[in-house]
C-alpha cells in the first residue's frame, strides 16, 4: 500500500518549483510539453521492447523494460521542471484566484505520463506472471492505471485536501475576509504553520483512515467461524483492543497483513484472503500476533512523531542550507532521503524485528504447554511460538518468492534472528538494549525538534508580522499611485497621506525583522529597505529620506551575496537611483570647484556592469534597463549643463508611458521620472 517513491518525489518537486516567472515563457511552455511527450513516448517504446523480449523468451530483458516504462516518465517530468521551467510558467500564467487550478495544471502532465507508464508496466507484468504459472494482479493497461491511482491515493488524497483547504482560505482572504487574508500571509512565510496545518489534518483524519483503507482494499469483516474465534481469543489473552478484523480481498494474489488505526476504537487488523487460505491456523496466529506487536509497542504513533519531528528539523535547517547555496529541490530530496532511509529503513526494520519477536513470544499463548519444536540447523528445539513465526515467514518466502524488502529486511535475517532470540539469552539482552536505544533516539529527536521549534517561533512570528506590514504597505503604495494619477482633486490631495502610510509600513517591516538575525530575514530586509526608499523617492518625493534606505538595501544585498536576475536587478536599481540623487546633490551643494559628480559616475559605472550581468543571466527586460540607464545619463547631462542633450533624451523617455493610464508599471514610472527631470531643466 505504500505509494511509488518516484511519484512522491515528482509531486513534491512539482509543488516546490511552483514559483517565480520563466525567463522565456514560450520556451518554457513548448520545451516542457516536449519533455513530457518524449517521456511518455519512451515509456511506450519500453513497452514495445518488453513485448518483443517476451516473444523471444527473454524474460530478463522484459523485466528490465518493465522498469523503464515507469522510469522514463519520471525523467521526462524532471527535464520539464528543471530545464524548461514548467513550474514558473504555470505560476506566471494560471492565477491563484482560480482556487487549486495552478496545482492541477502543474501536476496534470505528471499524472498523464505516469499513467502511460503504469499501463505499460501492467501489460508486461501480466504476461511475466502468467508465464510463471501465477495469476497477475492486473490484466490490462487500464487495470494498471487504476491500480497505480489506488496505490498512490494514500498520498494524493491528503495532498489534495491540504491544497484545497489552504487555497480556499487564501481565496476567502483575497475576497475580503480579513482574518483569513492575514492567516494566508502568515502561511506564505511560516513553514511551521504549514507543518502545523498538515499535522492537524492528519490528526483529524486518523479516525477515518481504517475505514478508508477498508473501502479501498475491498476488505470485509472476517466471517464467524473457528479462525475468528481463535483470533478473538488470542487478542483477549494479550489485552489487544481493536474495532474489527477484516479480510483483504485480493483474489488470492497477495500474501500480506497489516494493522491500521491509532486508537482501540479505530484499530483494524487486515489479513489477505491468500494468506488465510495458504497458511495453517497456528501460522496465521503468528502473523496476527506480529501485527498485534505493532499495536502493543505503539509503532504507528512513534512513526508519526518521528515523521513530524524530522519535518520540523528540516524546516529549521532550510535557512542554513539556503545560505550554503543548497537549492530547494535538493533540500526536498534530502528530506525524502531521510524519510526513506531513516523512517522507512533503519527504524522500520527494527520495529519489524520487534513485531517478529512479539509474534514469536505470543504465537503459542493459547497453548502455553505446547512442547518445543525441533528446527533443522539449530542446536536445540525452538519454543512453539518462535517456530510458528519462523515457519510463517518461510512459507511466505516459499509461496511467492519473497525475500524481503527495504522496510522489513530480508526474510533469512528475520528467521535467523527469531530463532537466536528464542534460544540465546545474550541475543535477548542485546535486543532489549537495541529497542530501548531506538525509542530513546526517537524521543531525543522529538525533544530536539520541539526545542528548535520553540526557538524558531519568535523568528517566524516576526517574519509573519513583517509580511503582513509589507503587504499592507504594497496595497497603500498602489492606492497612492492611483490617487496621484487621478483626475479627482480630492483623491490627489489624499495621496500624500497614503504614500506616508506605505513608507511607514515598509520601515515597520524592516524594524520587525531586525529584531532577529536569520538568513531569510536578512533577504527580506533588503527588499523592504528598497521599497521604503522607492516610496520615499517616487511617492513622498524626498530624496534625502530615500538615500539612506537605498544605501542600506545595497549594503545588505552585497553582504548577503545573493545571485540571480532579480537580485541583480535590485542592486542595479539601487545604484541607478543613488546616481540620480548624487547628481541632484552635486548641483544643490557644489564645492569650491563646482559640482562634484564622482559619486554619480561611480554609481553609473556600477549600474552599467549590473545591467550587462542581468542581460547575461536572462529573466529581465534588457531594453528597460537600457532605458533606465539613459535616464541616469540624461540626469547627469542636465546636472552638468548639457541641457539640450538631456532634454532630447528625456522627451523620448517621457513618451514611453501610456498617457492617462493610472496602473503602476515600470515604464509608467520611468516616463514619470523623465517628465520630472524635464521640469527640473525648466
Amino acid at each position: 500500500m505504500l505509494p511509488d517513491l518516484t511519484v512522491l518525489i515528482a509531486l513534491l518537486l512539482g509543488l516546490g518549483v511552483l514559483q517565480g516567472s520563466p525567463a522565456d515563457p514560450a520556451r518554457a511552455l513548448v520545451g516542457s510539453l516536449c519533455c513530457f511527450l518524449v517521456g511518455g513516448a519512451l515509456s511506450r517504446l519500453a513497452l514495445v521492447r518488453g513485448q518483443r523480449a517476451l516473444e523471444a523468451d527473454d524474460d530478463l530483458l522484459a523485466e528490465a523494460s518493465m522498469r523503464w516504462t515507469t522510469l522514463w516518465p519520471f525523467l521526462g517530468w524532471m527535464a520539464g521542471l528543471y530545464f524548461f521551467e514548467w513550474g514558473p510558467w504555470v505560476h506566471a500564467n494560471v492565477p491563484q484566484t482560480l482556487w487549486i487550478a495552478r496545482y492541477v495544471v502543474v501536476l496534470l502532465p505528471a499524472f498523464i505520463i505516469f499513467a502511460v507508464g503504469w499501463a505499460g508496466r501492467a501489460v508486461l507484468e501480466h504476461e511475466l506472471v502468467r508465464r510463471r504459472g501465477a495469476v497477475a494482479a492486473v490484466r490490462t493497461g487500464w487495470d494498471g492505471v487504476r491500480r497505480g491511482l489506488r496505490r498512490n491515493s494514500i498520498v494524493l488524497v491528503p495532498l489534495l485536501v491540504v491544497l484545497a483547504v489552504t487555497e480556499g482560505l487564501w481565496l476567502a482572504g483575497h475576497l475580503g475576509v480579513e482574518p483569513l487574508r492575514v492567516f494566508s500571509l502568515w502561511r506564505e512565510v511560516s513553514g511551521l504553520l504549514d507543518i502545523g496545518i498538515m499535522f492537524a489534518i492528519v490528526a483529524l483524519a486518523l479516525p477515518f483512515i481504517p475505514g478508508i483503507f477498508a473501502r479501498a482494499l475491498h476488505a470485509d469483516p472476517l466471517p464467524p467461524g473457528r479462525l475468528r474465534n481463535v483470533l478473538e481469543a488470542a487478542a483477549e489473552k494479550i489485552g489487544l483492543r481493536y474495532k474489527e478484523i477484516r479480510v483483504w480481498r485480493t483474489g488470492g494474489r497477495v500474501y500480506n497483513a497489516m494493522v491500521v488505526g491509532f486508537t482501540p476504537g479505530t484499530r483494524t487488523v487486515f489479513l489477505t484472503d491468500a494468506l488465510i487460505s495458504a497458511m495453517p491456523e497456528d501460522e496465521i496466529l503468528a502473523v496476527f500476533f506480529h501485527e498485534a506487536g505493532h499495536a502493543k509497542k505503539h509503532h504507528l504513533p512513534l512513526f508519526l512523531v518521528l515523521f513530524f519531528s524530522l519535518s520540523l528539523l528540516f524546516h529549521a535547517a532550510s535557512g542554513p542550507l539556503d545560505a550554503l547555496g543548497v537549492p530547494p529541490w535538493l533540500q526536498i530530496l534530502l528530506h525524502l532521503a531521510a524519510i526513506w532511509f531513516v523512517i522507512l529503513g533503519w527504524v522500520s526494520r527494527r520495529f519489524e524485528r520487534e513485531a517478529d519477536i512479539y509474534g514469536a513470544e505470543h504465537a503459542a499463548v493459547l497453548d502455553p504447554k505446547a512442547p518445543p519444536i525441533p528446527v533443522p540447523g539449530l542446536p536445540r528445539p525452538l519454543p512453539r511460538g518462535a517456530a510458528m513465526m519462523a515457519r510463517a515467514l518461510e512459507r511466505i518466502r516459499t509461496i511467492v518468492g519473497y525475500s524481503g524488502s527495504h522496510r522489513h529486511g530480508s526474510v533469512e535475517e528475520r528467521i535467523t534472528y527469531v530463532a537466536h532470540h528464542a534460544i540465546d539469552p545474550g541475543t535477548r539482552l542485546a535486543f532489549k538494549r537495541q529497542v530501548r536505544g531506538v525509542k530513546l533516539a526517537i524521543v531525543l529527536v522529538f525533544l530536539a525538534a520541539v526545542t528548535v521549534t520553540l526557538q524558531r517561533l519568535p523568528v517566524e512570528a516576526a517574519h509573519a508580522d513583517a509580511h503582513v506590514m509589507a503587504d499592507d504597505a504594497l496595497k497603500a503604495y498602489q492606492s497612492a499611485w492611483d490617487r496621484d494619477h487621478a483626475r479627482d482633486v480630492a483623491e490627489v490631495e489624499q495621496a500624500a497621506g497614503t504614500w506616508q502610510r506605505a513608507y511607514d509600513g515598509f520601515v515597520g517591516a524592516v524594524a520587525r525583522l531586525e529584531e532577529h538575525d536569520d538568513y531569510w530575514g536578512r533577504r527580506s530586509v533588503v527588499l523592504h529597505c528598497f521599497n521604503a526608499a522607492d516610496t520615499a523617492l517616487h511617492g513622498l518625493r524626498d530624496p534625502a529620506k530615500a538615500r539612506p534606505w537605498f544605501e542600506k538595501a545595497l549594503e545588505r544585498a552585497e553582504a548577503i551575496g545573493g545571485e540571480g536576475p532579480a537580485w541583480t536587478r535590485l542592486q542595479f536599481d539601487c545604484h541607478l537611483e543613488l546616481g540620480r540623487i548624487s547628481a541632484w546633490d552635486a548641483v544643490a551643494k557644489p564645492g569650491e570647484h563646482g559640482p562634484d559628480f564622482a559619486a554619480t559616475l561611480k554609481h553609473f559605472a556600477a549600474a552599467r556592469v549590473l545591467a550587462q550581468r542581468a542581460a547575461e543571466q536572462g529573466g529581465v527586460n534588457s531594453s528597460l534597463l537600457d532605458e533606465r540607464l539613459r535616464l541616469l545619463q540624461a540626469t547627469y547631462d542636465g546636472a552638468r549643463g548639457e541641457r539640450a542633450l538631456a532634454r532630447a533624451a528625456l522627451e523620448k523617455l517621457a513618451q514611453l508611458g501610456e498617457p492617462g493610464r493610472r496602473a503602476h508599471s515600470a515604464r509608467q514610472e520611468l516616463a514619470e521620472d523623465a517628465r520630472r527631470e524635464l521640469e527640473r531643466l525648466r
